[in-house]
């Protein structure tokens, strides 16, 4: 994946789970666990 790849994979995965990811989101995101855990996060408050 390339850059513009990202940006378009976060306004999707934003438009869908009706949620706002910011770049500090991202700090602590290694594996798709975390990743799964921050839009949980996200997502349930």
């Amino acid at each position: 994946l390339d850059s513009l790849d990202y940006v378009d994979l976060v306004v999707a995965i934003e438009s869908c789970f009706s949620v706002k990811l910011v770049a500090d989101d991202f700090k602590e995101v290694n594996t798709l666990q975390s990743f799964y855990d921050l839009l949980d996060k996200k997502i349930n408050g």
